[in-house]
């Protein structure tokens, strides 16, 4: 009955975590759909807001994480074998994206996944809206949301649910929930529990999160970078 009661605490945590996630990955997109309604001093107040509390998240979720890794595993220095192998990681996922993006498009008639459509929609927004809010989305997805994500969804997952090693099945759970919110049809949440999967081998293979959180970055990087090329050309 105890042990049922761990576990059930355990998922409800779990769920909490996933709460913060999305709002902090989607409160730049809520800054800037409604900056137009914010006066100055007020859009000054919530970007600094948002960027304390973001770094208070990402510190508080680290430090949890670490209470969880033993000795050995904290002092693993990342190697240029493993930055190798990240990349060799990354190119699976690049093609899990690309034919995912592809059967997405035969099916849907949609150019890319709504998670990207969503993204690139607001650059009119992002143009002619308020900086340090442009700044926080384009850092949101390229820093913030590798790093909070993959401490949640690898690391914590893993922790709370899973301690007991079955690596294929936190895998393949943490990996549908990752897909489900960044997905709006079967196809895309096929996909990115696809890269959901490549983010966690990148984890499970020395079970350090730097290396799925590294991946994850160079992952969203690109498209980051893209857009602001888009934004400020």
């Amino acid at each position: 009955m105890d042990k049922g009661k761990g576990i059930f605490t355990q998922v409800l945590i779990f769920i909490g975590l996933i709460v913060l996630i999305v709002v902090a990955n989607a409160t730049p997109m809520f800054l800037i759909r409604f900056q137009g309604d914010l006066k100055g001093g007020v859009k000054w107040f919530l970007a600094l807001a948002y960027t304390v509390i973001v770094a208070f998240l990402i510190t508080w979720l680290w430090k949890w994480y670490q209470k969880g890794v033993d000795t050995d595993q904290a002092k693993q220095k990342m190697s240029w074998k493993d930055v190798g192998i990240i990349l060799l990681f990354y190119l699976a996922g690049r093609v899990i994206a690309v034919v995912g993006t592809v059967i997405n498009q035969l099916v849907s008639g949609n150019q890319m996944s709504m998670n990207d459509q969503t993204i690139f929609g607001l650059t009119a927004g992002l143009k002619e809206g308020f900086l340090p809010f442009t700044i926080c989305f384009l850092l949101v997805i390229g820093i913030v949301a590798p790093i909070i994500e993959e401490l949640v969804f690898r690391g914590l997952a893993s922790q709370l649910l899973f301690s007991g090693g079955n690596k294929w099945l936190a895998a393949i759970v943490t990996s549908l929930i990752f897909g489900l919110l960044h997905a709006t049809n079967l196809i895309e949440w096929i996909m990115y529990t696809g890269l959901g999967i490549v983010f966690y081998l990148a984890y499970a293979r020395r079970r350090d999160i730097k290396d799925s959180i590294l991946l994850h970055m160079i992952n969203n990087i690109p498209p980051a970078i893209l857009l602001a090329y888009t934004i400020f050309s």
